[in-house]
């Protein structure tokens, strides 16, 4: 019984570092809360952005999730900018 009470204690405390180590490397997708903080808008103009506007955001759908990718995130505000760029 003790083998295995030392066998879940380390399980558990190899997955409660999960995502908080400072080398950690950045998530592949990203819920729609990151995203619009990302991008520096609510919620609910990240999802008319996602689907009402065109081009709309690019996401990745889970099933019924919908996801962001960083990076496609990054790739896509380069493709809205106006103007003149130094």
């Amino acid at each position: 019984m003790a083998l295995k009470l030392i066998g879940q204690a380390s399980r558990t405390s190899r997955h409660a570092n999960l995502g908080t180590d400072a080398m950690s490397p950045e998530p592949l997708l990203i819920d729609s809360r990151k995203a619009a903080a990302l991008l520096a808008v609510s919620t609910r103009k990240l999802w008319a952005m996602t689907f009402e506007e065109l081009p709309g955001v690019p996401y990745v759908r889970c099933g019924r999730l919908v996801r962001y990718c960083p990076d496609d995130l990054r790739q896509w505000i380069d493709t809205q900018r106006k103007g003149k760029t130094l």
